[in-house]
């Protein structure tokens, strides 16, 4: 019954992944939590990153943004072994209630009409060390950088196009780093096996749905998901 359920979040993720090139790991890692360990849940969570991040690669024809790429992701090498630390000594409840509580003070400066960010080099640093502790502590990556670029209103596939890059490689670092750390076991190779699959036909789905969103209800369907995200974040918090 477990695989059961954990096929069908993971299907659903990969949907919304694909839909708007991040997401699923939003709604994917609080519920995973219900049912498997911490390190099964981020582990299997990469493998789906990698697996849905190569189709949009793939799909996406529009230019990576590289300047912006260069800036979240080098500065994410440093913040994925800080989140291997958290995972191993933090209570994992007590950091997701943390993450959506921020999430929520987010989530209200981007929805204020008042409030713009602009592009600078300091604010996609910051964006990609934080992006890089949530991956590999709670499996949680795209927050502060999918804030950080729908707030800036990118281009709708310029910026699943950079997403699905940044998140490719820092799935592919972080397995590494799990892998040289030894916290793989016979249940997290089970559970991030059967994770593939359902993320490529999932993929698939939300790609082909993608093509028929418009840019204003992208920019309403991140919004919403992040909303959706941060309760079932803090719901599973006090849960645990």
């Amino acid at each position: 019954m477990e695989i059961y359920y954990f096929t069908l979040i993971i299907l659903a993720a990969s949907i919304l992944q694909a839909i708007t090139g991040f997401g699923g790991a939003l709604i994917a890692a609080p519920l995973l939590l219900l049912f498997i360990d911490k390190t099964t849940s981020v582990i299997s969570l990469a493998f789906v990153s990698i697996a849905i991040n190569t189709i949009l690669l793939i799909s996406i024809r529009n230019p990576i943004d590289k300047k912006t790429f260069y800036n979240l992701f080098v500065p994410s090498l440093v913040g994925l072994p800080i989140g291997i630390y958290i995972l191993n000594n933090l209570d994992i409840a007590t950091l997701r209630i943390l993450v959506g509580i921020l999430s929520i003070i987010f989530a209200i400066l981007l929805f204020s009409k008042k409030f713009r960010v602009k592009s600078s080099r300091i604010k996609q640093v910051c964006a990609g060390l934080f992006s890089g502790i949530l991956r590999t502590s709670i499996g949680l990556n795209s927050p502060p950088v999918v804030l950080l670029l729908a707030s800036e209103n990118t281009d709708k596939d310029e910026m699943r196009k950079t997403l699905a890059f940044l998140f490719l490689m820092m799935s592919l670092v972080s397995v590494i780093l799990f892998f040289f750390t030894d916290h793989f076991t016979e249940e997290t190779w089970k559970y991030s096996l059967l994770s593939i699959p359902a993320a490529i036909v999932g993929g698939w789905i939300g790609d082909t749905i993608s093509k028929k969103v418009s840019q204003k209800g992208f920019i309403w369907s991140v919004f919403i998901l992040i909303t959706a995200s941060i309760v079932v974040a803090i719901y599973s918090g006090f849960k645990n």
